[in-house]
């Protein structure tokens, strides 16, 4: 059995990898902050190994483990103030860390969990040029490690944050609020549910060559769909007819990209991956996840 370093655990991604690598029967070793809500993984904490990072070296968490695998899905989006050099630090050195002890304790495979967005996308753009620059780092050690660099476009699903676009709507329509601004909302993401982002995970450990070097793929479904047709999606899918979506209220970001869709006809074929929820099935299923946790979730 192989034993997986994971982190990001606490995370919206994480969390449902780490469910998805126990049910495939790895051994996993889960890297958390002691201040993560935990409420996401309760249910497998007797099952898994916790680590928390700011209180528990790396090199020691490497002389007590023989790990295999590195899947790394811990990021800051900088959304809760933070300072640039806090976003460099989680998203640039301490993946860089674990990456080098990684490579001197022969660490057979380093995964990483990368963005869409553009440094020049103002929202975000502290974490997507640290994405870009630890990218650029993977690069540089591929003679002495097997790197996979995951672009994972508008992921989605079930105890997302809810400060992200489907649960906001999501939550404000189940609110019975009487209106919701947007964009006008033509601009077009490939929303990709969060059980398949996993299941490409899974497929890149079990399937790939395991020769050093550096391989980057998308993961999306290869299909664009506007903003505006999710938000309505949404409101027929939780039956909240009388909210008002109100397109055009609010301005577009500067410099948005207005059709965004993944390039699937690359390694991940290699692989023999794809999609398998469509955007209804996977609203349908977040939704109605919501509505049972109405309340629960912040």
């Amino acid at each position: 059995m192989e034993t997986i370093l994971l982190t990001g655990a606490g995370g919206f991604l994480g969390s449902r990898l780490l469910r998805s690598l126990s049910e495939n029967n790895y051994n996993v070793i889960a890297l958390k902050r002691s201040s993560s809500d935990d409420k996401r993984i309760k249910d497998v904490s007797g099952k898994v190994k916790f680590y928390d990072i700011d209180r528990a070296a790396i090199e020691e968490i490497y002389k007590e483990n023989k790990i295999d695998i590195i899947i790394h899905t811990a990021t800051c989006y900088g959304r809760n103030n933070e300072t640039p050099h806090e976003v460099v630090n989680s998203n640039i050195v301490f993946p860089l860390k674990l990456l080098e002890y990684g490579i001197q304790n022969s660490v057979r495979l380093f995964i990483n969990s990368d963005t869409f967005t553009k440094p020049e996308y103002g929202r975000l753009k502290y974490y997507s040029l640290t994405k870009k620059h630890f990218n650029e780092w993977l690069q540089i050690f591929k003679d002495k490690i097997t790197v996979y660099n995951l672009i994972i476009h508008q992921m989605y699903g079930e105890d997302d944050n809810s400060d992200k676009f489907i649960p906001f709507v999501i939550k404000s329509m189940l609110n019975n609020v009487k209106s919701i601004d947007f964009t006008k909302g033509e601009q077009k993401r490939d929303f990709i549910y969060v059980d398949d982002v996993c299941d490409a995970f899974i497929t890149v450990i079990e399937k790939n060559d395991n020769k050093y070097g550096y391989n980057q793929f998308e993961i999306g479904t290869g299909l664009s769909t506007s903003i505006k047709d999710v938000a309505l999606l949404i409101k027929k899918i939780s039956m909240q007819e009388d909210v008002l979506l109100n397109f055009g209220a609010l301005p577009y970001t500067q410099n948005e990209e207005m059709n965004i869709t993944a390039k699937t006809d690359d390694i991940l074929k290699k692989l023999k991956w794809k999609y398998k929820t469509s955007i209804n099935e996977g609203l349908t299923k977040t939704v109605n996840w919501y509505k049972k946790h109405f309340g629960e979730t912040k």
